[in-house]
């Protein structure tokens, strides 16, 4: 079965530099990279919702994300003599994610979201995402697009404070 659908691409430029926006952006998302993702999952018991909410919200940065993995393009982008920087992040906050893949395991095929936060070789800084809505909206599902668009505000809210745009 094939589904065609249009997704909402996201971008926000900002005026400060790309190191800036990279700082500002980690600086306000949590982090659970290098394993302690999996040691938080392993240290809750099943069925320990609290226990688990407690673990996740500890994990949060001022915005409710934290940043499941980083990958740099930056350094093999180089080796291979293209102009322009940029860094790809897997974000996410699974108390968001559970609002939404409640009501259809389709959800999880893209959750945790993806933010690119690229450097031209004109040397323009965007921060850029698929809006979650959008990619939601092949499941049809009421439930899922409600709590989708909260996942929107939360993702454009971050964006706005990384970049400092208007």
């Amino acid at each position: 079965m094939e589904i065609q659908y249009t997704v909402t691409h996201q971008i926000f430029k900002s005026k400060l530099k790309y190191e800036d926006v990279i700082q500002r952006f980690e600086s306000l998302t949590g982090s659970v990279e290098g394993g302690a993702w999996q040691k938080i999952v392993a240290s809750v018991k099943a069925g320990d919702e609290a226990g688990f909410t407690k673990a996740v919200k500890a994990c949060e940065g001022t915005h409710p994300f934290m940043r499941f993995m980083t990958i740099d393009h930056s350094h093999w982008l180089q080796l291979m003599n293209i102009n322009g920087r940029c860094r790809l992040y897997i974000l996410g906050n699974p108390l968001i994610a559970q609002t939404m893949i409640r009501y259809d395991a389709g959800v999880g095929l893209n959750v945790p979201v993806r933010v690119l936060i690229q450097e031209s070789d004109t040397g323009e800084v965007l921060f850029r995402y698929d809006q979650p809505s959008s990619l939601m909206s092949v499941l049809d599902n009421k439930d899922v697009s409600k709590a989708a668009a909260y996942l929107d505000q939360e993702l454009q809210a971050l964006a706005k404070d990384a970049t400092q745009s208007v």
